[in-house]
């Protein structure tokens, strides 16, 4: 099968002196190789992401050996490749997305929006009775954003228990106990978040939109990875974040997650994410065209299915450098 290349070249942005050190440029790669197997037919799905007032996206190239089409994903507009093979892999196949970026720092966005979605509850995001009380118990009014931010940020820390015995079972026994023998951390549930009190970015950032949604007040997840401060190197996995609408300013950027880790940084955090970072999608309970399950939870990392189920064979590689 004859591999597929596109390239897609965007204007360069030039960005005025008055942003100019609240920005980053780097080039992203996002490797995938698809390991061999006997399967009819293999499916991936990857995310591609998008240009907004925050990043622009240029000069970007899908290298497949896989036919594939580019997607909407409806509810949210986020973009994705499908690649689909009829017949046994017997060698491996790789699909390789690279891309430049200029992000800025991010304060505030006026971009409407479909509220609705982001008001609703997704289903790891419930919006009832469980977290109006945790408003009520705590005196957090409608619309008093900064307080549960601060109360999101003092019941939560940043960390990822997976057996009985670590620090964080020691911690919360009990409530540990219920998810030890399941999934617990990284899913971004915020029953777990709110039971358990440790998690990821993922964890934090559900306990938050589940509250302010209760209180309200639409809030969305935005899904993407990190960059670090070395000139280049891989990345290790993604990072997420959350925004919600005030009526007067737009949608208002909060990184529960790293104001954790950097306390000192807990009110730069409210209201304003640094420019160290690339967002790929935006939203939960995705719906993906061809997909078996219809949805998935969130999507930062390859999706693969062999004949209709979900498989892992595949192996992911994320790298960047400075430009």
């Amino acid at each position: 099968m004859l591999k597929k290349v596109v390239l897609i070249l965007i204007p360069v942005l030039i960005l005025t002196s008055s942003c100019h050190h609240n920005a980053r440029s780097f080039h992203f790669s996002y490797l995938v190789e698809i390991l061999p197997n006997e399967g009819n037919t293999t499916r991936i799905w990857l995310p591609i992401p998008q240009s907004s007032k925050h990043q622009k996206i240029q000069n970007l190239n899908i290298d497949s050996e896989i036919e594939y089409k580019l997607k909407t994903e409806k509810t949210h507009n986020n973009t994705y490749l499908l690649a689909e093979f009829k017949g046994e892999i017997e060698s491996s196949k790789t699909i390789h997305l690279q891309f430049d970026v200029i992000r800025m720092e991010q304060k505030d966005d006026i971009a409407k929006a479909e509220f609705s979605n982001y008001l609703s509850p997704t289903s790891m995001v419930p919006v009832d009775g469980r977290f109006e009380n945790i408003l009520d118990e705590n005196g957090l009014s409608h619309g008093n954003m900064r307080g549960i931010y601060d109360f999101v940020l003092d019941k939560m820390s940043y960390g990822k228990p997976k057996v009985s015995g670590d620090k964080y079972a020691r911690k919360f026994p009990v409530a540990l106990s219920s998810y030890l023998s399941g999934e617990g951390w990284g899913r971004g549930d915020a029953n777990y978040a709110c039971d358990v009190g440790v998690g990821n970015c993922t964890d934090f950032h559900s306990y938050f939109m589940s509250l302010s949604r209760s209180s309200g007040v639409p809030a969305r997840f935005h899904m993407g990875f990190p960059i670090p401060d070395n000139k280049e190197g891989d990345i290790s996995g993604y990072h997420c974040w959350a925004d919600f609408y005030d009526s007067e300013k737009g949608w208002i950027p909060v990184d529960i997650s790293e104001a954790d880790k950097h306390p000192e940084l807990a009110d730069y955090y409210f209201g304003t994410i640094d420019p160290h970072r690339v967002e790929f999608t935006i939203g939960r309970d995705l719906k993906l065209e061809e997909l078996s399950t219809g949805t998935t939870n969130y999507f930062i990392y390859p999706i693969m299915e062999i004949d209709g189920v979900p498989s892992n064979s595949f192996i992911k590689r994320f790298s960047y450098n400075n430009l």
